[in-house]
């Protein structure tokens, strides 16, 4: 008599690794939502991480910044512009021929000059605030530029 599995046996066998293979399988799923929700997150954070840090060095290394049609233009002691172009979903960066794009919901923007709302374009600007939802939570985006003496004078002079 040889000695095998009975029928029986086998499908016991296939029962309980089909189980295993199908927890298997779940537990990957899970593993790999949760990940991909990490990473998205994880994307939105240095986004930004990125846009806050590139305006505020935009901002300090600026001699002027004044209003643009859509945004704000700082121009630094090159005479080179860095241009914001803020829009309902999304803030533009460009500087020469490099453009990023970031996006958020933009909820609202104010552009002040000593205090004042800033309308008209090319005027000074010496604060710029605005609102966003990052995952579902309200960020507040507030940068302020501090012009020496001189520079305020000759704003004054020119936009009176």
């Amino acid at each position: 008599m040889i000695k095998a599995f009975t029928i029986l046996e086998l499908l016991v066998v296939l029962i309980i690794s089909a189980i295993v293979i199908d927890l298997g399988i779940s537990v990957y799923q899970i593993a790999f939502k949760g990940f991909s929700s990490y990473r998205k997150i994880n994307k939105k954070i240095n986004e930004v991480s990125l846009l806050n840090s590139l305006l505020y060095s935009d901002v300090t290394k600026s001699i002027k910044i004044q209003k643009a049609s859509n945004g704000v233009d700082l121009i630094n002691s090159n005479d080179r512009i860095v241009s914001y172009l803020i829009e309902e979903n999304w803030i533009t960066r460009r500087q020469d021929s490099i453009t990023d794009t970031f996006y958020l919901s933009i909820e609202k923007v104010e552009l002040k000059f000593k205090d004042e709302e800033v309308n008209e374009i090319e005027k000074p600007i010496d604060e710029i605030y605005f609102e966003t939802k990052i995952l579902k939570k309200s960020e507040l985006f507030h940068f302020k530029k501090e012009y020496d003496n001189y520079s305020l004078m000759v704003f004054e002079q020119l936009y009176k």
